[in-house]
């Protein structure tokens, strides 16, 4: 049975198909179904937890593994080091912008 090939990458692929949807939404169906143009509102948030997992293990899976031992170190350091620092910084600056706004409650959690 013949497969189906393509040298283009996933990411595209969504892309496209995404672009296609929108497309067809907006000229064919929003006259016909206007509820359905209503329930595709979504928070782009939801978006992104559903498909950057997907498109994250879809990377992984075609990385060779000769690489993937090469970069380890790295990844391992900036998953732990990096992620701590930044959380870190990103609480710091959000405290100092927001440590004198009324309408915040007080910073308990560093005391």
């Amino acid at each position: 049975r013949p497969e189906l090939t393509t040298h283009m990458p996933f990411t595209v692929i969504i892309f496209f198909l995404g672009l296609a949807f929108d497309v067809v939404n907006k000229m064919l169906l929003d006259q016909y179904f206007i509820i359905w143009g209503d329930t595709l509102n979504l928070n782009p948030h939801v978006i992104m937890f559903l498909f950057l997992p997907v498109l994250i293990f879809e990377s992984a899976c075609n990385m060779p593994y000769s690489i993937f031992r090469r970069c380890a170190g790295q990844v391992l350091m900036l998953a732990t080091f990096g992620v701590t620092i930044s959380t870190v910084l990103t609480a710091w600056v959000c405290m100092m912008l927001f440590k004198d706004d009324p309408a915040q409650p007080e910073w308990t959690w560093y005391k």
